[in-house]
């Protein structure tokens, strides 16, 4: 099974139903975050998670619904081991040279810069 078949339609803090993603390696967690920004998550700025009227929430909401990640977001949202998530993390910090957040939030950013960094760290790995 490939890491899109894995995927939900829509991404739901609700602990143990199993919603959240699972990768076993840095390019499954890039490709689970690229996955989910094409094809249910909106992008923001300025905070990690909103919901569907841009309002801050949690990781730790239950219930509540995700509408849109930053980058450092949509990477909380894929369950893996702390060295798989390091090493994504770590991956992209390579190709941008920037904290996460700061070339996220830098203004005038859009989505389509966020999924064309991912898929060019994708290739890389």
């Amino acid at each position: 099974m490939n890491i899109s078949e894995r995927m939900i339609n829509i991404v739901r803090l609700d602990g143990n139903k199993g919603s959240r993603m699972k990768a076993k390696t840095a390019k499954q967690v890039l490709q689970a975050m690229l996955w989910m920004y094409e094809n249910t998550l909106g992008w923001t700025q300025g905070f990690s998670l909103t919901d569907k009227n841009n309002r801050p929430i949690s990781i730790h909401d239950p219930g509540k619904l995700v509408a849109n990640a930053c980058l450092s977001g949509a990477l909380q949202l894929v369950e893996c081991d702390c060295c798989t998530h390091m090493s994504a993390r770590q991956a992209i910090f390579i190709e941008i040279m920037e904290f996460i957040p700061t070339w996220n939030d830098y203004p005038g950013r859009k989505k389509s810069e966020v999924t064309k960094l991912l898929k060019k760290v994708i290739s890389k790995l």
